[in-house]
Formats: C-alpha cells, structure tokens, sequence
C-alpha cells in the first residue's frame, strides 16, 4: 500500500497562466469604471426583454 504525502501531491502543481507566477491575471479592463460600463452594455439586452415582456404581460 503506497502512502501519498501532500508535499508530493502539490509538488506537480504549476501555474494555471504563464502570464502570473500566482496564475491570476490581472482585471481586464483594468479601470473599474469600464469593467462597470462593459458589464452594463452586456446586461442591457437582457433588460430590455424582461421589461418589455413585463409591460406587455395581460393583467392577472
């Protein structure tokens, strides 16, 4: 029965991005208020549907 250490185990563990040594790239795009801005274009068809289909919707 061979017996595994968790030394041995993490040893084989590399980087998941070869851009970061930690393996986490940094935010794109960097400036917080684009990201909000680039969010916000990508969630506005999907409001546009949910409104338009609530002010359509018949009365219960």
């Amino acid at each position: 029965m061979s017996v595994l250490s968790g030394q041995h185990l993490f040893d084989r563990d590399v980087p998941r991005f070869l851009e970061s040594p930690a393996g986490v790239l940094p935010p794109y795009p960097r400036r917080t208020w684009l990201r909000w801005a680039m969010r916000g274009v990508l969630a506005l068809p999907l409001i546009v549907v949910v409104v338009r289909y609530a002010l359509l919707a018949p009365e219960p």
